[in-house]
């Protein structure tokens, strides 16, 4: 296992907020190589051509630091692999046999997993009985053989068409092994939705267009995707649905029992935690609503006064909620000194933390921080978000707890590293650990830029932060302390 070591370097003051240059600092902690271009199998000769898959969905990182990708091999095929504490494993390699029949012919799409370390994945086939009309299908993988959750041409249970092939984006699984699905299919119109949900042996309809949703019954037409955000839909360890429908209606629930949580202006963010808590903002605000709840809580509102005195929050973007219940999220921030600057920040039990706000690009040094992009957040109390360095051409990955930014950076930090390039997308686990892909990275004694799956471990794991449920929070009266207030269901301002 190819080990690299990134001590820690002086900050020199910097902290959250701040704009000063950060090529110098460097988050301690080690890089492991996953994978790397060019990489030979064991007991083989085939190598590894390409590891790298830029959509988030198709790498997958869980709670136990265990690292499943696809990748494309010498020989012209493409396998499935896990990765953990140094041990590469082979799940699966076409042209292997599918289920019923056919062989595989691409399994690195979509691929996810859950922390007892079954992994759902999509794939294309070759020789399949019904040809062109069922050669895509969605599977499972975990200690034993390949399992067929879904084909295409396949009858959908509570339909009566076939699914097409298309969906609403990757599979969402959870640790009882359950796979939840969106999925089209042809039924009376070509647009026809649904979502279905597999237990490991049978897959059932939870919902699709044209069914009822109470309390008043309205009629399920499409799933909601706000522009250049995705599709929103999640889907917790509890077994329970949330998801964004005609319109901008919150609907959540388990199989059977669905409901209307909230009706927004226009959702932007949307996000489920396993434990139930579901946080969605619009242009007007930031909200939340708990598991077995009736109540919308605004944790934040248009207008209301931001961190930085004489600011107020103008507009609320993306965001993302942590196991413990921390929220990070975007939103655009009015400027007492005038016009309006994004910034991110972390709503916790005691209040709301501005972790990085954009400065003006003329007041940042060269190396300095500029914008950020993607971002999510940890049970440790950490945004983990990438950015843009002034004058370098290059970016970095930034963590912070609210106190202090510590920078994986591309290029100049990891000098005895190479030259990463990082390509876009955040995924991190509860162990503080990142999993990075990168671009033309010189491997240590490997000749010539290969591209490469890298794992970022901090030096020292901060403790994980507990975070007592909204409703108990509620029952204290601990949230008017917090600025953070009740709204009835459906009370999310237009």
């Amino acid at each position: 296992m190819q080990r690299i070591t990134i001590l820690a370097l002086a900050v020199g003051g910097l902290t959250a907020g701040s704009i000063a240059p950060v090529t110098a600092a460097a988050a301690p902690g080690t890089f492991d190589i996953v994978v790397h271009a060019d990489q030979q199998l064991p007991a083989e000769a085939t190598t590894i051509v390409n590891p790298l898959l830029v959509n988030d969905p198709t790498r997958a990182l869980n709670e136990a630091g265990r690292v499943v990708f696809g990748a494309t091999l010498s020989t012209g095929a493409t396998a499935l692999f896990s990765w953990q504490d140094g041990q590469l494993e082979e799940l699966l390699r076409t042209p292997a046999p599918a289920p019923a029949n056919g062989n595989f012919a691409n399994v690195q799409l979509g691929i996810v997993q859950n922390d007892s370390g079954g992994v759902a994945f999509e794939a294309a086939l070759t020789g399949t009985s019904g040809g062109t009309a069922d050669d895509v299908g969605v599977f499972w993988i975990e200690n034993g053989p390949v399992q067929e959750i879904v084909r295409e041409g396949q009858l959908l249970p509570g339909t009566s068409g076939g699914w097409n092939g298309l969906g609403l984006g990757s599979p969402k699984v959870n640790d009882a092994g359950e796979v939840l699905l969106g999925l089209k299919f042809n039924d009376t119109i070509e647009a026809d939705v649904g979502f279905f949900l597999w237990d490991g042996t049978t897959l059932s309809k939870v919902v699709r267009n044209g069914d009822p949703v109470p309390p008043n019954s309205t009629i399920f037409n499409t799933v909601y995707s706000a522009q250049g955000f995705g599709t929103f839909w999640d889907f917790n360890d509890q077994g329970e649905l949330a998801f964004v429908a005609n319109g901008n209606t919150v609907y959540r629930g388990l199989p059977g029992a669905l409901t209307e949580a909230a009706r927004s202006f226009g959702v932007e963010g949307f996000d489920l935690n396993d434990s139930g808590l579901l946080a969605f903002s619009d242009f007007f605000g930031l909200y939340t609503n708990a598991a077995g709840s009736t109540d919308v809580v605004t944790v934040a509102a248009r207008n209301d006064p931001a961190v930085t005195a004489g600011d107020t929050f103008f507009s609320f973007e993306e965001l993302k909620v942590a196991s413990n219940g921390d929220i990070a999220f975007k939103a655009q921030v009015a400027v007492d000194s005038g016009g309006n600057r994004a910034a991110l920040f972390l709503a916790t039990g005691g209040g709301i933390i501005e972790i990085f706000r954009t400065p003006l690009f003329a007041d940042v040094p060269a190396g300095g921080i500029t914008t950020f992009d993607d971002f999510t957040v940890n049970a440790l109390g950490q945004v983990i978000f990438e950015v843009n360095l002034k004058g370098l051409g290059n970016r970095g990955i930034v963590i912070s707890d609210g106190s202090t930014l510590q920078l994986i950076a591309e290029g100049p930090v990891l000098t005895d590293f190479g030259g990463p390039r990082f390509v876009p997308g955040v995924v991190a686990n509860d162990l503080g650990q990142v999993l990075i892909e990168s671009t033309g990275h010189p491997i240590p004694n490997v000749a010539g830029g290969k591209n490469a799956l890298l794992l970022y471990t901090p030096a020292v794991t901060p403790e994980r932060v507990p975070m007592p449920p909204i409703g108990l929070l509620i029952a204290a009266g601990l949230l008017a302390a917090c600025g953070w207030r009740h709204r009835p269901r459906q009370a999310a301002p237009r």
